[in-house]
């Protein structure tokens, strides 16, 4: 084959046409995906991790009075069953996940298929 037959052109010029539409698509849905992202999902996830932070403090200030709490009772009272209860029940405080979320990137997305098969020789040396 010494060049691409005239259909093959047409059909090579086909396909730049659907895969640029069908790239335009994916490119306007990554821009709105992005727009979303970089305004409302990450304004809500700022506002969840406060509230976290929040929790943190409140956890941390209840989890000293328990730990204060322990430290007035006696060596009895420790090693009894409602010691222990009681240990296990600021550990429960003391152990929950307030981990915060990470604030999403955007999306670096760029469907540019069409510009490379506009770019092909139909022949050698072209």
């Amino acid at each position: 084959m010494n060049s691409l037959r005239k259909n093959q052109v047409e059909q090579l010029a086909n396909l730049t046409a659907k895969v640029r539409v069908a790239e335009d698509a994916v490119n306007l849905a990554v821009d709105e995906a992005n727009s979303v992202i970089l305004g409302k999902l990450n304004d809500m996830i700022d506002r969840y991790n406060e509230v976290v932070a929040e929790i943190l403090e409140f956890v941390v200030d209840t989890t000293k009075e328990m730990e204060n709490y322990m430290e007035e009772q006696n060596e009895a009272w420790s090693e009894s069953d409602a010691g222990s209860a009681y240990m296990e029940w600021k550990d429960e405080w003391e152990s929950i996940d307030l981990a915060e979320i990470e604030r999403v990137d955007q999306i670096e997305l760029e469907a540019d298929l069409a510009d490379s098969l506009s770019e092909l020789a139909t022949e050698p040396g072209k």
